[in-house]
């Protein structure tokens, strides 16, 4: 953020730091407030502890002013198209609701739900099918009116090659009632990126004789995948996703290029697909960007014109959870929201239960697929959003954000290039991503990239899920919750009851309610339950303990652990005599709610083993008390 310190001299210029001059000391006497401290204790920047840091390094600041404007992008459809393409084939202002079908040798079964889809909303098809089943998948589909994704893996070739069979077909027999130019075809043929990340895809020769034969045809087509997608999915931040899908793109050109295509056609063979997060502004800030780093290559090569390649953006499977996984609505209803606003041609959303291998039991694969495709249909027939093409333009700090993502993406791009490319960078790559999921594995860890439904308002009554499907076959953002909750499952199954902590009170309900929220939420993300024994007072403590410890739900526990939960001013009262107190209860270890600063004098046994305040790596810690507890 630019500070307006220095007005210009004009009147707005003089208003604008007059303003922030305003904001600056609202912003003192918040935080004044919610430290405790008078407000002339506090730094004037006070306002500077509200930056926070995306996972590329990019400070956020909290407020944007017009000294953080950048020149004006062209409009819509103009060079360097940061703020959309030229949304040619698209319905009208809006984008193509995209639906993944796969066959699994039914084909009859396929076309079936397919053509329903078409009828109730779908608008472009993304299949994994064989050449064989193609012909009976694709009965009764004008393929001039829906766009068609190839996404059968190292099949793609070979089902592509069919399709144009069956475009010929229709053509030659009158079937296709619009012109060979309305057909629209994307075959994900994506060979670098699955030579770095190890998926089933076209080799590089076939993906090369595909786009050639591809580039002669009458339709639109284009054949080569930039999958950033995939870098995601592995843990990738956005500024690594965008390097990785330009690296792909280069590498793609350079080989056309190689096999004599000439450098506009083998652009036209391009196309990316990018995740789409629940972090809203991370998300169109990723596609916006997107559209300017290709467009900047473009450039470079002499064609400018050819920088607006479609864009497919699909619901990240890695910020989603396979506990209370209807939560997984909310975070596709943001992150369909944030592609399309950010200008995405292809949308997908996932099913919401698409984290569980089979999906949801007892949940039809219909129910999911159809809540999948209204979450759009909401979005854009009754919200409106594709009335407004680039809604997040001009905001400063939209645009700001575009600007500096682009220079990280941009940069590492570049570090790319200069270790020979993207599949010679190997190495570089998985060691990079290695380090941007354990970054992210802290922060979540912390709480400080919070999950609802399994980090944060954990829901321990729900049924434990199927031991086939607790493996995770892919990588999560919340994973190590995963993996703690499968340990409580396991843990109820052999005991009938939930790993337990016993959690004391100390003083009047109404001092403490906030922490008693919290301590229940902080030991349920980690499957454990905080079972409140009703008391205010240390002189009850040990009648509660022994009834808890010889209860059934006390005795199927490997030991005491006891939580005391207070206001500090009670800790400063009689925070170490309760600590003593449960000691002698016969807890094995004692944790408090709260910071250690109402402790600082406690020592020995009236000091307890661990604190529980806003920023515990709670996997470390609910991983031991769990050990504790005799959970394997």
């Amino acid at each position: 953020m630019v500070s307006p310190d220095q007005p210009h001299g004009s009147s707005g210029d003089s208003q604008l730091a007059e303003g922030f001059s305003i904001w600056e000391k609202d912003v003192v006497n918040v935080l004044a407030k919610t430290s405790r401290k008078d407000p002339d204790e506090m730094p004037e920047d006070a306002w500077r502890s509200l930056i926070h840091t995306t996972p590329d390094g990019i400070a956020v600041n909290p407020l944007y002013t017009g000294l953080d404007a950048i020149p004006e992008h062209p409009a819509p459809g103009q060079f360097p198209f940061v703020r959309g393409g030229k949304r040619e084939g698209l319905p009208e202002s809006a984008w193509h609701v995209t639906e993944h079908f796969r066959c699994e040798g039914d084909p009859k079964s396929a076309n079936d739900l397919l053509l329903s889809s078409l009828g109730h909303g779908t608008s472009a098809l993304s299949l994994d099918v064989s050449a064989a089943d193609l012909p009976s998948v694709l009965d009764g589909v004008f393929l001039e009116l829906a766009p068609i994704i190839v996404d059968a893996g190292g099949d793609t070739p070979e089902t592509t090659t069919a399709l144009f069979s069956l475009i010929d077909g229709a053509a030659g027999s009158g079937v296709l009632t619009g012109e060979r130019e309305d057909v629209r075809v994307l075959a994900s043929c994506a060979p670098a990126t699955a030579s770095v990340f190890g998926y089933a895809s076209a080799s590089a020769d076939e993906a090369t004789s595909l786009a050639v034969a591809a580039a002669e045809r009458g339709e639109s087509v284009r054949t080569l995948l930039a999958d950033g997608a995939s870098a995601h999915e592995r843990g990738a931040t956005d500024g690594q996703e965008l390097g990785i899908a330009l690296a792909a793109a280069v590498e793609y050109v350079r080989r056309l290029v190689d096999a004599g295509m000439t450098t506009a056609r083998a652009l036209d063979q391009i196309w990316f697909r990018f995740s789409a997060t629940p972090d809203q502004f991370a998300t169109i800030v990723k596609m916006r960007a997107a559209r300017a780093l290709w467009a900047r290559v473009c450039e470079v090569l002499g064609e400018p014109e050819r920088g607006d390649a479609p864009q497919h953006a699909v619901t990240s499977l890695a910020a989603s959870t396979r506990r209370d996984p209807y939560v997984n609505m909310l975070r596709s209803t943001v992150a369909a929201f944030a592609a399309g606003v950010g200008g995405a041609e292809y949308v997908t959303v996932n099913a919401f239960d698409a984290a569980l291998d089979g999906g949801l039991s007892g949940t039809s694969r219909t129910f999911a697929g159809r809540m999948a495709r209204n979450t759009q249909l909401l979005l854009i027939e009754e919200s409106h959003l594709g009335h407004v093409v680039d809604p997040a333009g001009g905001s400063w700090y939209v645009e700001s954000r575009t600007t500096e993502l682009s220079e990280t993406a941009w940069e590492y791009f570049q570090q790319i290039e200069s270790a020979g490319g993207l599949t010679s960078s190997t190495d570089k790559i998985a060691s990079d991503l290695e380090a941007a999921r354990e970054a992210r594995a802290t922060l979540v860890a912390k709480r400080k990239h919070p999950l609802t439904g399994l980090s944060e308002f954990p829901n321990l009554a729900e049924n434990p899920l199927p031991k086939e499907q607790r493996a995770p076959q892919r990588y999560f953002y919340g994973e190590d919750y995963e993996s703690l909750r499968d340990r409580s499952d396991d843990f109820l199954d052999q005991t009938g009851e939930r790993p337990t902590v016993a959690f004391f009170g100390l003083g009047k309900i109404a001092e403490r309610s906030a922490r008693n929220t919290f301590v229940v939420n902080l030991f349920a993300a980690g499957g454990i339950v905080a079972h409140d024994v009703a008391v205010t007072a240390v002189d009850e403590y040990a009648q509660a303990a022994k009834d808890f410890v010889d209860s059934p739900l006390g005795s199927a526990q490997g030991s005491f652990i006891a939580v005391l939960c207070g206001a500090d001013k009670r800790y400063a009262e009689s925070g170490a005599n309760a600590v003593a107190a449960l000691r002698d209860a016969g807890a094995d270890a004692v944790y408090v709610a709260g910071s250690a600063k109402s402790f600082a004098d406690a020592e020995g046994r009236n000091r307890p083993d661990e604190f529980l305040s806003m920023g515990v790596d709670v996997i470390e810690i609910m991983s031991g008390i769990a050990s504790q507890l005799g959970v394997k």
